[in-house]
């Protein structure tokens, strides 16, 4: 078991396990070398009993420090959609979710650290004290700290009832005038400079910038950083930590004096044009397992060639070149998960 990280500097935390059967979501294998806490998805969202045990044994491995991510029972809107529930509803489905998780933990060897609640559930219980309650009196009875947004009732009634509280900075979700997460259905993909410049801005300045252009005050000891997104894999270490970005970044231009046997390089290819993915769901690149993969890169593809396909609810809907040319590259690997936008691949028009 590897020596749990310790830092005087804010931690990072990101929410990791959020899959379900076959399908994974996220780039939680590239985001345990880096982050410092493992929000772990304990079913109710997204996260089944294999997944659960798979990451916490991977967190274990990566010294990383785990809690709990429960969430409300909406796998089909990912715990990203409210309901109405009583303060004794909401105990019974965290204290439910927390103790499926510590049977993998007791499995291998680890302890529960923290509580964070998932999505919609995370904003109920910052508005509503009766609900946060609920949240808190699980917390206490396992002895762990809950992560939260300062200044809501996450903070006022951890303070109340003597329960630890870390407040959390968000780089990837935007903040609305009053202090309060915008939460997306769709994640959207998160810029890294953007990211970095949130981050500096309050540790430098104490706040950070609404989506209107509000600066708002901000108290954290902990940055999250979310799993899923597009372009995730570089944002923690922008933020300030290590980490393995999807592909490498691409070199600027040249000097052509530093190499006056070559020419320079050309920034930009304005020939090549992207395949993007039409909707979410997994990828895959074969008809079926047994069979060849649609296309190989290099190869050429005619428009509205069949490159791939994409699974939504075991139905699957076919990803097509637009335009003739070569297959420069596959940009997502194939059981990825993908978003509306995602690049699939590059072709190289003729």
């Amino acid at each position: 078991m590897a020596t749990p990280r310790t830092r005087t500097r804010p931690t990072v935390n990101s929410d990791m396990g959020e899959g379900i059967g076959l399908h994974r979501f996220g780039n939680d294998p590239e985001l345990l070398q880096v982050v410092d806490l493992a929000n772990v998805a304990c079913g109710f969202h997204a996260g089944d009993p294999d997944i659960m045990s798979a990451t916490v044994a991977a967190a274990v491995a990566h010294g990383v420090r785990i809690g709990a991510h429960p969430s409300l029972p909406d796998q089909w809107g990912f715990g990203r959609r409210a309901m109405v529930l009583t303060p004794e509803e909401v105990e019974s489905l965290v204290r439910y979710q927390v103790g499926a998780l510590t049977g993998f933990l007791l499995q291998h060897g680890a302890e529960l650290h923290h509580l964070k609640p998932h999505g919609s559930l995370y904003g109920m219980v910052a508005k509503d004290p009766a609900l946060m309650e609920s949240v808190a009196a699980v917390a206490a009875d396992y002895g762990v700290a809950v992560l939260g947004m300062a200044g809501t009732a996450h903070e006022t009634v951890c303070a109340e009832r003597g329960v630890p509280f870390v407040a959390e900075l968000y780089v990837d979700l935007d903040y609305n005038p009053e202090g309060g997460l915008i939460i997306q259905r769709t994640p959207h993909a998160t810029d890294p400079n953007a990211a970095a410049e949130r981050v500096a801005q309050a540790l430098q300045q104490g706040t950070v910038r609404a989506q209107d252009g509000t600066e708002l005050p901000m108290r954290f000891e902990s940055v999250c950083v979310h799993s899923e997104p597009p372009g995730r894999r570089r944002s923690p270490g922008r933020c300030g930590r290590r980490s393995t970005p999807t592909s490498p970044p691409a070199d600027p231009a040249e000097d052509p004096e530093d190499h006056p046997s070559e020419p320079a390089a050309p920034t930009e290819r304005t020939d090549m044009a992207e395949i993007q993915s039409p909707l979410p769901g997994v990828f895959y690149r074969r008809p079926s397992p047994d069979k060849d993969p649609f296309v190989q890169d290099g190869e050429r593809v005619e428009a509205g060639q069949v490159i791939g396909l994409i699974e939504v609810m075991k139905q699957f809907s076919e990803v097509q070149a637009e335009s003739a040319g070569t297959l420069e590259g596959f940009r997502i690997d194939d059981g990825d998960m993908v978003h509306p936008g995602d690049v699939i691949a590059v072709v190289a028009e003729s």
